[in-house]
């Protein structure tokens, strides 16, 4: 069997992915940018030339929201493609290239803003988060991503082949401080909790938002990536919704208003 870093895709489908892609990268590059702070040199040439302008204070620092923005632009990648992969015995080493990919193309966008920065006297590292904790951040992302993919994929199997043979899962991994993180970085970014729910009641409110939510993207002309880039929600909390799990209110919110609609408008 030949190995290769993705599957075959149609160029329909690679087209799709890259104009996905491409406005996920527009979004974060602008958000990111926009979390540069002036130099102390900056503000010193400043002070000096423009003594008389009113002093604003610093930007607060915001090393959590950094990290979380640039964990969001990477799920955000990774689900744009990820959703075109067939099921397949090489699943999982396309995924392992794909976050490679996505890893090497969010830091390569954070490392260019720097370098852009330095020559207009901006720069990120005044949030206190350093390349390698970047790194880390991307890192923990799209591993959370891959095995929530695998576990996911593997449910989808199981309805049509019952087997223990379909597809080889990672076991959930013992609960650590980094996972108390991340449910509270989810909480943060409005993403519902993760809690057990029973299928029966996931499938009813599945069917009820499906139905509501489809015409309304077809209309647009949308996805769900679409939507949730538009509701500035992560990718998994728009799918989340539709696939009937619960959803804070805040999220609900942001959901409705990307429609043009009221919060108590969604189905429950």
């Amino acid at each position: 069997m030949t190995t290769t870093d993705r599957p075959k895709l149609s160029l329909e489908v690679r087209f799709q992915i890259e104009t996905a892609q491409n406005q996920i990268h527009l979004k974060y590059r602008t958000l990111i940018q926009q979390m540069q702070v002036p130099t102390e040199e900056a503000e010193a040439e400043r002070l000096k030339f423009y003594p008389t302008i009113k002093y604003n204070p610093p930007m607060l620092k915001s090393p959590q929201s950094l990290r979380l923005m640039i964990a969001q632009y990477s799920s955000f990648l990774f689900e744009s493609e990820v959703t075109f992969y067939p099921n397949d015995p090489q699943l999982e080493h396309w995924l392992e290239k794909l976050a490679e990919r996505i890893h090497g193309a969010v830091l390569e966008t954070v490392v260019k803003l720097q370098q852009v920065g330095v020559a207009r006297k901006i720069t990120l590292m005044y949030h206190g988060v350093t390349f390698p904790e970047m790194r880390e951040t991307i890192s923990e992302t799209l591993r959370e991503d891959i095995e929530r993919h695998l576990r996911r994929r593997m449910a989808s199997v199981m309805v049509n082949d019952p087997s223990p043979a379909a597809i080889q899962i990672p076991q959930p991994a013992t609960i650590t401080q980094q996972d108390v993180y991340n449910e509270t970085a989810r909480h943060l970014m409005g993403e519902p909790r993760r809690e057990e729910t029973t299928d029966a009641v996931i499938q009813s409110s599945a069917s009820a938002r499906e139905q509501f939510i489809k015409p309304l993207l077809l209309k647009r002309g949308w996805s769900v990536l679409d939507w949730a880039l538009e509701a500035e929600v992560a990718y998994n909390t728009a799918a989340g919704y539709v696939a009937g799990k619960k959803t804070y209110a805040s999220t609900r919110f942001k959901l409705a208003k990307a429609l043009g609609l009221e919060a108590n408008q969604l189905p429950e």
